[in-house]
């Protein structure tokens, strides 16, 4: 399996200057696999060997960096953290999103596994392929335009409490100047009076 995703590093050489770097790491492919109910499942979606999972979740052997992606893209967790243990903030298995089904029921539906689909008929050589693509073109432009409204409503949120803000001083200002008693003509009396 090719794959175009390249690691920041070379993963079998890569020195994280901490103790027990090995069980770190098998404590980590043992949480992903947990995560999905298990090495077996792990190893089903992934289509490695049993022995090969168990291999990695007990430090005995590390996975290749095809493997290792395999392993991120079956459990949700980000490849950065399997192989080194960083991005932690983004370690909680598997990205979710809750939806309603045809029955009204929700359900959750992992973004990975869809998007893991969406890239199988992409890459198949069938007629679905043009018709998810254009699909795909047509709801990534209608969500792009619902962000641009949204964004508009915003600013036009903003722009009318500045409005509003401005009316208010407006109104202040015209409030300050009928109190004031004097007309420019006293004014201009006074100055002259005060020059002299």
């Amino acid at each position: 399996m090719k794959s175009g995703f390249q690691l920041p590093f070379n993963f079998r050489t890569y020195n994280l200057k901490e103790k027990n770097v090995k069980e770190n790491f098998a404590e980590r492919i043992r949480k992903a696999a947990d995560s999905i109910g298990g090495q077996a499942e792990l190893s089903r979606r992934t289509g490695i060997s049993k022995v090969s999972i168990g291999a990695y979740a007990s430090g005995k052997s590390d996975p290749s960096r095809e493997r290792l992606i395999l392993i991120a893209k079956a459990t949700d967790y980000p490849l950065l953290w399997l192989a080194t243990g960083s991005d932690k903030e983004n370690q909680q298995s598997g990205k979710t999103l809750q939806c309603t089904n045809d029955h009204g029921k929700y359900e959750k539906i992992r973004i990975s596994e869809k998007l893991q689909k969406t890239a199988e008929i992409l890459e198949s050589k069938t007629i679905y392929r043009t018709a998810l693509a254009a699909n795909i073109d047509a709801f990534h432009h209608a969500v792009a335009q619902d962000n641009q409204v949204r964004k508009n409503e915003k600013e036009l949120a903003a722009q009318q409490k500045r409005i509003a803000d401005l009316e208010s001083r407006i109104v202040s200002l015209e409030k300050l100047l009928s109190s004031v008693s004097a007309t420019p003509g006293d004014y201009q009396k006074k100055n002259k009076d005060n020059a002299a």
